[in-house]
């Protein structure tokens, strides 16, 4: 079972290790590194957390409780925090106090998916805690199948 915890060391490893090594360690196709790049792969360990939090909803509480590592990005850093604290709210959780900590806030906006043309749409729907720390999300994000 992930954790928030489990997830920030996830992606400081995603983030220090270069994404063709990353491809040949896991047997991945490398002409799909051309597409994806270490932000991409970071994303991955988010999601494997948000499968195991809608899946093990008696755990919830302590998979976000425990304060993630820094993981060396800022963006991730402050994402781990909103996602927690946007988790927290609804699901009527208690709000860690790390959360609070001024390195989980960023100085600069952060649009992660980097598409011109959803800027708008990121702006409107990004929840609340990913707006004050600047960072801008659509509502997919959520979404698992």
């Amino acid at each position: 079972m992930e954790t928030l915890k489990t997830t920030s060391q996830c992606i400081k490893n995603m983030l220090e290790t270069p994404i063709e090594e990353f491809y040949k360690k896991n047997n991945l196709a490398l002409d799909a590194t051309k597409y994806y790049n270490e932000e991409y792969n970071a994303f991955i360990c988010i999601r494997n957390f948000l499968d195991d939090f809608y899946h093990y909803e008696k755990y919830r509480q302590e998979m976000i409780d425990e304060e993630p590592y820094l993981t060396g990005d800022k963006h991730f850093d402050s994402f781990l925090a909103a996602l927690c604290e946007h988790f927290a709210y609804h699901y009527n959780l208690k709000t860690p106090d790390w959360v609070f900590k001024q390195e989980r806030f960023l100085k600069k906006w952060w649009f992660p998916d980097n598409y011109e043309f959803m800027t708008a749409m990121c702006l409107v729907e990004s929840p609340a805690s990913f707006k004050r720390r600047g960072i801008f999300i659509d509502n997919s994000f959520f979404e698992r199948v």
